[in-house]
């Protein structure tokens, strides 16, 4: 497997596990462990993860939010639908005088 590749999958493992070890990806990968370690190194480099002892956590943290563009585009019909519902709940007939 090519090391850009394997970057990506390291990188989807630790957004979804949130943290891998480096034996665990030696394992899956049929890698040595310094070839595990260079790859940990070029992401952390990135800025997409973080080393720690024994393996690797997402950079992100626990705190992490999307940039707000990212969640404004996110769910569209269902931001639709409630602002449709809220519309109509707001309607207030306007009174003639």
């Amino acid at each position: 497997m090519i090391p850009e590749r394997r970057h990506q999958q390291i990188f989807q493992l630790i957004e979804t596990e949130g943290a891998v070890s480096v034996s665990a990806l030696c394992q899956r990968f049929n890698v040595s462990e310094m070839t595990i370690r260079r790859d940990l190194a070029a992401l952390e480099q990135k800025g997409l993860l973080r080393r720690v002892q024994g393996g690797a956590v997402s950079a992100r943290g626990r705190s992490y939010e999307p940039p707000f563009l990212i969640r404004s585009g996110a769910h569209q019909e269902q931001k639709i639908r409630i602002g449709q519902a809220a519309a109509a709940l707001a309607w207030i007939p306007m009174l003639v005088f």
